[in-house]
């Protein structure tokens, strides 16, 4: 094979440095592109090892995490000969490492590898600033590196400090985004403590949170307000029956008193009584279970029922406080329902906001659908099977597992992990869930990687 004559060989070089470029350009992982930048420039100049130093600026330390026959080091940035180059910003090519004072030997003791020359040049971004220091050793053939090797890896290292500059950039650019995920997750977390993935429920940030965490029927300022509305209505027994007294001790025969005062507290007992039971009647109401036989009918009739209040008769209940204890299922109105499941909105504008890339560019549909069904009698936009992607319909079945299961939520119970996927399984019979994605669920076991105290 015919040797090519430098200027062949010279352009040969420049082309592989501009493919080294565009194939350093597009790689993100930091570390990889590290090991690629190494490498590419031990290849260029025929190098038989190569190492390459960032410089971390906030330490002012040169540091290298791609240190061929050496382990990850660091070091002050002013110190050694890749601290020399970072300072001066200029290649140095020494022929004789053991000659040059600044040459350190510690490294080729501790690996047994014996270092004849050096070529060191830094890594200068757009703006001048050194971003590291690249450096080849050992020359092949036992040559020395020349001015064209100096040439060839500063062109190489102008590269790469703009591809290590990109995908440090990425890399802070992702570890932000995490973290701002991260920190919104804790946002809504500290409101309502369960989620099947990260943000889908970012949107009950909008919801109210005495809406969104309403344990009972009844809130508590209402429930405060019952039941001082109770201990009212006993001490307006109590009054009514002190004045009953009075007119008996007014009016009534000497030898008739004791007998009506006698009765008088016996009614007042049992009005009493009755009181605490009817009370105590409201309060088994509040709890978000299903009403005994006859619950209803006793609410209403109890709604119907006055005191004597200072500006005239008060029912016992309210209307609303009514329509709250006469709740069938759970413990949210009809309005407290509308609002809670408003988050699926607020959650879709909320990710429709953010530039996501190409390949994430679908999160804010996927989560808009979590809580559509098959049958389109989800919400909030009633969909269809067709309308809603699979990703969606995975979402789903994982957000209504963690809600049967979650123990940590105020308003229900916890069911076992059993009795959450014969739900499950009702669910998909009647066409609300994919049955396929549900029998994968529960195939792979899926549901047991969900921890649970």
């Amino acid at each position: 094979m015919a040797q090519l004559d430098p200027k062949e060989r010279r352009i040969q070089k420049l082309e592989a440095i501009l493919d080294v470029a565009k194939a350093m350009s597009t790689e993100r992982d930091l570390g990889v592109l590290l090991e690629e930048i190494v490498e590419h420039a031990r290849s260029v100049v025929e190098a038989d090892r190569g190492s390459i130093f960032l410089l971390d600026k906030d330490k002012n330390e040169l540091w290298s995490k791609v240190a061929q026959g050496a382990r990850e080091i660091r070091f002050p940035a002013d110190k050694g000969i890749a601290g020399h180059v970072a300072q001066t910003k200029k290649p140095l090519n020494i022929p004789d490492a053991y000659a040059d004072p600044r040459f350190n030997p510690a490294v080729d003791k501790a690996t047994g590898y014996r270092t004849r020359n050096m070529l060191t040049v830094p890594m200068l971004s757009t703006k001048d600033e050194v971003v590291g220091v690249l450096q080849v050793l050992n020359k092949a053939q036992d040559a020395t590196f020349d001015a064209e090797d100096e040439e060839m890896l500063l062109a190489l290292g102008g590269q790469a400090a703009s591809a290590i500059e990109n995908a440090i950039l990425y890399d802070e650019i992702n570890k932000l985004f995490e973290g701002f995920i991260a920190a919104s997750v804790v946002a809504i977390e500290s409101r309502d403590p369960t989620y099947a993935s990260l943000l889908h429920d970012f949107g009950k940030g909008g919801v109210r949170e005495h809406v969104l965490v309403k344990a009972e029927k009844l809130y508590l300022n209402a429930l405060a307000l019952l039941k001082a509305r109770f201990e009212f209505i006993k001490r307006t027994l109590e009054k009514e029956a002190l004045e009953r007294k009075i007119s008996v001790y007014q009016f009534a025969n000497p030898g008739e008193t004791v007998t009506l005062l006698a009765k008088l507290d016996k009614e007042l007992g049992s009005q009493l009584e009755e009181a605490d039971e009817i009370l105590r009647f409201l309060l088994e109401c509040n709890i978000p279970t299903v009403l005994a036989k006859g619950g209803f009918e006793r609410l209403n009739e109890i709604a119907a029922r006055v005191y004597n209040a200072f500006d005239g008769p008060k029912p016992y209940l309210t209307p609303p406080e009514l329509v709250s204890l006469s709740i069938p299922k759970g413990s949210l109105t009809n309005e407290d329902r509308l609002e809670i499941e408003s988050h699926v909105t607020h959650t879709y504008r909320f990710l429709a906001t953010i530039p996501w890339t190409s390949k994430l560019r679908r999160i804010p549909e996927i989560a808009y659908g979590h809580h559509e069904k098959l049958d389109g009698k989800g919400y909030p936009r009633q969909i269809i099977a067709p309308e809603i992607p699979i990703q969606t319909r995975i979402m789903t079945i994982s957000d209504i597992y963690d809600a049967l299961t979650a123990s940590d939520r105020p308003y229900k119970k916890a069911v076992p992990a059993s009795k959450a996927l014969d739900i499950l399984g009702y669910e998909a019979k009647e066409g609300k869930l994919d049955s396929t994605l549900l029998h994968l669920f529960i195939d792979a076991k899926v549901y047991e990687r969900t921890a649970r105290g």
